[in-house]
């Protein structure tokens, strides 16, 4: 072997320029490159499936188009799913017919894990998931929602009630996280009202959180995002029924720190309406998006801003 390779920067500087398809067959060269290059592979997932792929190809069967567990898996075969698990730093779920197959048999895998979520993903810090909230994604979600998770973007089309319970706990199973948006696509006003109440709960619990995007969750969601010292951004859908709920008065203390504030609404009475129900915002920069055909939007500079009710 190349005296270059005894050194470690050297390798991966290999690895980071060796083809993801590539990496398997480049880690099993010899151990010099096992570790770097299986690293690189794992490190950030384009999808959970790799997660299955992993793992014997006869503990899963087919019904109906779908994949199936067969059988529960050893402690060879768990020291072996958590030899990759140990080394993801990120997860992406995106809605697809293949997500659809394999989401309930990764969902009764993680169900039948031995080992606490920590354990699985102790190095997991950002988890994007844009896709369908059924039961067996809220079984996936539990083993995603860890004490090192930094980042978490959801946008749901639908959830259960098994989902929106996991989602719930997000604020004592993930203390440290700092970057927060949750979305809901389609927007109703029945999706809004049923969902609310499970993500007022963990935001009231991330004493760490840095920047927030999410619609208005109302006064009671208000009143606990305000109690968020180290927020620093802040991004708010304001086209949602419980906006009309909030009282044409300041009652709120207000914001004093924030670097970004954003709002987007649908007619200018909702975003003044909003504004007026504090006493102080200070902002270095404010965003108004109007949601409409032509999408106008009133930007004020980077600069100390300072909006004070009277």
């Amino acid at each position: 072997m190349h005296a270059a390779l005894g050194n470690l920067e050297v390798i991966y500087t290999i690895c980071s320029y060796t083809h993801l398809g590539s990496l398997p067959v480049l880690a099993s060269t010899c151990r010099a490159f096992e570790r770097p290059a299986l690293n690189i592979l794992w490190r950030d997932l384009q999808s959970p499936e790799p997660l299955i792929k992993c793992l014997p190809s006869d503990l899963f069967s087919t019904d109906r188009g779908r994949m199936v567990l067969q059988k529960p898996l050893d402690a060879m075969m768990w020291d072996t799913l958590c030899k990759y698990t140990s080394r993801v730093h990120s997860i992406t779920v995106t809605q697809s017919s293949r997500l659809v197959a394999i989401i309930e048999p990764l969902g009764s895998l993680m169900l039948s894990c031995p080992s606490a979520p920590a354990s699985l993903f102790p190095n997991l810090h950002k988890l994007i998931w844009s896709g369908d909230g059924t039961n067996g994604a809220a079984e996936v979600l539990r083993m995603a929602l860890v004490p090192s998770l930094l980042v978490l973007d959801v946008q749901i089309s639908s959830a259960s009630s098994a989902f929106l319970s996991v989602l719930s706990s997000a604020g004592a199973l993930c203390p440290q996280l700092q970057d927060m948006a949750l979305r809901i696509h389609p927007a109703t006003d029945e999706s809004f009202r049923k969902i609310s109440p499970f993500v007022t709960q963990p935001i009231s619990q991330l004493r760490n959180l840095r920047s927030l995007s999410v619609w208005d969750l109302g006064n009671q969601g208000i009143e606990h995002v305000m109690q968020l010292k180290p927020l620093r951004s802040l991004c708010l859908d304001l086209k949602t029924p419980l906006v009309c709920e909030r009282k044409l008065r300041p009652e709120f203390p207000g914001f004093n720190d924030l670097i970004f504030l954003g709002l987007s609404t649908d007619t200018l009475k909702r975003a003044s309406n909003f504004l007026s129900s504090f006493q102080v915002i200070e902002s270095r920069e404010i965003e108004i998006k109007w949601i409409a055909d032509a999408s106008p939007v009133l930007h004020y500079p980077p600069r100390e801003m300072r909006y004070r009710q009277t």
